[in-house]
């Protein structure tokens, strides 16, 4: 019996270490760094910085996969040195642009719609989409095996979202649930993501009996793996949106090299056009009006389902996290001693 008792204690005590150093690493994880961006080092270029925004869509290294191409092309082709900065939440993109901490930002249409003319925002580009319109679709998916054929078929299901702020989460919300008779309340449950690739994961790993996701996110993924249940109308497509009446030389010449753009060309296919893989190929003028004219109105915010979780990167999530970092560690030391006591009686 002794000579079992130490291998055991020592077998416990490697799961107890093991499983604290996993939620540990699992509180810690903020995500990869953000890749390094390309071109002429920031130190030996002197040029004006012009910064531009990004709402937080997709996760940060998806974010640079698709938009850092653009600020290279930005800064080899203009006379200004451009680079990307993160948001920590769609309100907090909108909230840089208007104090000034950027000089243009890739918005939503529905946040844009909501905030932007409150806060002296206006667009001034869209995204075309391949039949050559400026507009975008947003999908309710489910994975491929699922029973699920129809909207009506969610009643007692998990749905998965992303952000409140989306046009996406909105059209489900406002009318596709109500097209087919049916209620958040008629739900098992709805969780929001912040961002659009965690609601595809969580619909394929089961978590989620459905998902709504942009259609460009869903088509990444492919027929095999997910079946579109619902598509949306048409919406307006993510704007480049700039502080009303900003009519400096370095937006004018940024708009002009973004339009000047040609997915279609293979020079621009290899590097900047890349934006489309994440949004849709080109880019055309836009103008206010075409971002009131469709969609759900904004102007009456639905009431969150579940309560809003700070931002990633708020000082409240640091706390969060620091607070569950120190209670793992000590765990560790309280199951540890357990077990030196326990081996030692």
């Amino acid at each position: 019996m002794q000579k079992l008792k130490q291998p055991l204690i020592w077998l416990v005590a490697a799961l107890f270490v093991g499983l604290n150093v996993m939620v540990l690493g699992r509180l810690l994880d903020l995500g990869p760094t953000a890749p390094a961006a390309t071109g002429v080092p920031a130190a030996a270029d002197a040029r004006p910085v012009i910064r531009v925004g990004v709402i937080s869509r997709y996760a940060p290294t998806l974010i640079y996969d698709a938009y850092q191409p653009v600020m290279d092309y930005l800064s080899a082709a203009g006379a200004h040195r451009y680079e990307l900065k993160l948001s920590a939440s769609y309100e907090d993109a909108a909230e840089q642009l208007r104090r000034g901490e950027v000089s243009a930002s890739f918005f939503g249409a529905w946040i844009y719609a909501r905030l932007g003319p409150s806060l002296g925002l206006a667009p001034v580009l869209a995204p075309r989409g391949e039949d050559g319109g400026a507009s975008s679709h947003a999908v309710l998916i489910a994975a491929a095996a699922s029973p699920l054929r129809s909207v009506a078929d969610l009643a007692g299901r998990r749905v998965a979202l992303p952000s409140r702020d989306s046009y996406a989460a909105h059209w489900f919300a406002a009318t596709c649930l109500g097209a087919a008779g049916l209620a958040a309340a008629d739900l098992d449950s709805v969780h929001h993501f912040g961002y659009h690739q965690t609601v595809v994961y969580r619909v394929l790993d089961g978590r989620f009996d459905a998902g709504v996701v942009k259609e460009s996110v869903a088509r990444e993924f492919g027929g095999q793996a997910i079946r579109v249940v619902a598509r949306s109308g048409p919406y307006p497509g993510p704007p480049l949106v700039i502080r009303a009446g900003d009519r400096s030389p370095a937006l004018a010449e940024m708009v002009e090299l973004l339009l000047s753009l040609d997915p279609a060309d293979a020079r621009d296919a290899a590097g900047p056009a890349r934006l489309g893989q994440r949004v849709q190929p080109g880019l055309r003028r836009r103008r206010r009006a075409d971002l009131r004219a469709r969609g759900p109105s904004p102007g009456r915010r639905r009431r969150p389902m579940i309560p809003r979780l700070p931002p990633a990167g708020s000082l409240r999530t640091r706390i969060l996290l620091t607070t569950g970092a120190t209670i793992t560690v000590i765990m560790m030391v309280v199951s540890w001693g357990i077990l030196v006591q326990w081996r030692q009686t």
